[in-house]
């Protein structure tokens, strides 16, 4: 396969933006030419029409995890955690994802969510699911989990279906099965609840 640029963004009248970058650095490294991902990165920098936002810094990171270059790819995290990721949803998964693709999924995952309850005064159990709860049950380290969950229902917040999936999956895998019929019961009940509603 020949090398795609700019030039032939331009030739195909392709303007380049946020989004066409993004599909020409995913491109480049569907191949292999981690050279070339950096070639675009750095274009894109000096193209003032383009204004990086959240998803380019997180497919930066991803492309350089894939590759192996998780030093570059810790470089580009830091550019994604000054987008203000804490606010977004989704970019927090994202960030949070590829801090466990490098290893550093616990250390990663404290510090952010100490970062969005500072944030936020209102909790989001999809976050603290996210952020901490599947962490600390990944790194087997349950009773912080559970201590989690018991500091969010303290703030009259609910575990919903995925709390106890993350928790029913702990359960399975240190084959305690009474303790995972349970949390399958109660997440079929709040399952049923929520079903009502709609």
């Amino acid at each position: 396969m020949g090398e795609v640029d700019a030039d032939d963004q331009r030739a195909n009248s392709v303007e380049p933006y946020s989004y066409s970058y993004n599909v020409w650095k995913r491109a480049l490294a569907a191949v292999n030419d981690i050279s070339g991902v950096e070639r675009a990165i750095d274009e894109m920098k000096r193209d003032g029409r383009v204004d990086s936002d959240w998803t380019t810094y997180n497919n930066f990171s991803s492309i350089y995890v894939n590759a192996g270059s998780f030093q570059k790819a810790e470089e580009a995290l830091k550019e994604l955690e000054k987008r203000n990721v804490h606010k977004d949803l989704a970019a927090f998964q994202f960030l949070v994802t590829l801090y466990g693709r490098m290893g550093n999924l616990l250390k990663g995952a404290e510090k952010y969510f100490q970062e969005w309850e500072s944030e936020n005064p209102t909790y989001d159990i999809r976050i603290v699911n996210i952020i901490l709860i599947e962490a600390y049950c990944n790194g087997s380290m349950f009773q912080k989990a559970k201590e989690l969950k018991g500091k969010v229902r303290s703030k009259k917040v609910k575990a919903n279906v995925k709390t106890w999936e993350i928790f029913m999956e702990y359960h399975l895998k240190n084959e305690d099965m009474n303790l995972a019929m349970d949390c399958i019961t109660k997440a079929i009940s709040i399952g049923k609840k929520d079903a009502r509603k709609k």
